[in-house]
């Protein structure tokens, strides 16, 4: 990540943390994630260690037709 990306999710990061909550749902979860903010969500249905692994680490992303909607 460059510094330019984490110094923005820091700062985004103290604004969420300060900010009362404005936006829910599935739009907070979506901007939660490309900030970098959070990990993705991995289906409890995926038991593979090394998939699992994957999807942590960013390798693979989920539709949210498999990973069961955004939440």
């Amino acid at each position: 990540m460059t510094p330019y990306l984490s110094t923005n999710a820091a700062v985004a990061g103290e604004l969420l943390a300060e900010a009362p909550p404005v936006i829910t749902g599935a739009a907070a979860t979506g901007i939660v994630h490309a900030l970098g903010l959070t990990g993705p969500r991995i289906p409890d249905w995926i038991t593979d260690p090394n998939l699992r692994a994957d999807i942590a680490a960013g390798y693979m992303e989920l539709s949210d037709d498999l990973a069961g909607g955004a939440r």
